[in-house]
């Protein structure tokens, strides 16, 4: 058997190669904000835009989480409790990314990535986020109710389609999902992967000319989430006691059997505006 060592910025890691990829079933990938049509109140469609700039946000503003969520039916709109063994396995995954990272550096990340309160609001736990809710990673306001979260993945992310359903008036693909109630400990995000996703941020970068003028904006990079050292991932979870989800077809871009499993990362090398290469995970 072939074992493979790396010496890498997070110390050396002995792994063996990944498995044969070849899918059984049908897969797509969560469109990024940048090849999604967005429908506006007015009827017309945005496309080719990053997510701050669909928002109208300030200029200063360089990127945002790329959230895609699933459309529920649930009369509370959809939300699942981050019991303590819950949050506990989702901190270990992302742990086991970065193993030579201090526990207490790698703690503030979870405190980070579920972060949620007020006008702070982000991502994944909104308004019941580690602030103000039950952190039981950190140890922190157990007296609490745990933290709630809302299914959802980000652009980039693969999924396996096993279905369809129309949802809320709206056409979608039923897709596998991990119970958050269930044996969920029983996944990976290397033998499972179309049941993990890499959160990404939509990102924009300026454009300037020789004398330091804008001139624009680049709209499509897509970037990882700066927590765990941006190797952060997290199961797809379905509702309690649910197996799957439901996304609209048309955010999704179905890949034909034979093609690569894309990364959700996309970087710049444009002259004077280059960002950062991150690998596929899904390589």
């Amino acid at each position: 058997m072939i074992r493979i060592i790396a010496h890498t910025d997070d110390g050396v890691i002995a792994f063996e190669p990944r498995k044969d990829l070849k899918r059984i079933g049908v897969f797509g990938v969560v469109k990024l904000d940048y090849d999604q049509a967005w429908l506006q109140d007015d009827g017309t469609t945005v496309t080719k835009k990053s997510r701050p700039s669909r928002n109208g946000v300030e200029d200063r503003i360089r990127g945002l989480p790329a959230t895609a969520r699933f459309m529920v039916t649930a009369p509370n709109g959809g939300i699942v409790s981050l019991h303590q063994d819950l949050q506990l396995w989702m901190h270990d995954l992302c742990r086991q990314r970065i193993p030579s990272t201090p526990e207490a550096e790698a703690k503030m990340s979870w405190r980070s990535l579920t972060a949620g309160s007020g006008m702070s609001t982000r991502f994944f736990t909104d308004f019941a986020g580690s602030e103000t809710h039950a952190d039981y990673v950190n140890g922190k306001n157990l007296d609490k109710e745990p933290m709630k979260g809302k299914p959802l993945v980000t652009g980039g992310t693969i999924l396996k389609i096993i279905g369809e359903r129309r949802v809320g008036g709206t056409d979608c693909h039923v897709v596998e999902a991990i119970n958050p109630i269930g044996n969920y400990r029983q996944y990976n995000p290397r033998d499972h992967w179309w049941l993990f996703f890499f959160p990404t941020i939509s990102a924009r970068v300026q454009v300037k000319d020789a004398s330091g003028k804008f001139l624009y904006f680049l709209e499509y990079i897509s970037e990882p989430f700066p927590q765990y050292k941006n190797k952060t991932v997290m199961p797809v979870l379905a509702l309690a006691g649910q197996s799957e989800n439901y996304i609209p077809k048309g955010r999704v871009r179905i890949l034909a059997e034979n093609e690569s499993l894309p990364s959700p990362y996309l970087n710049s090398s444009v002259p004077g505006s280059e960002t950062f290469f991150y690998p596929n995970p899904y390589a």
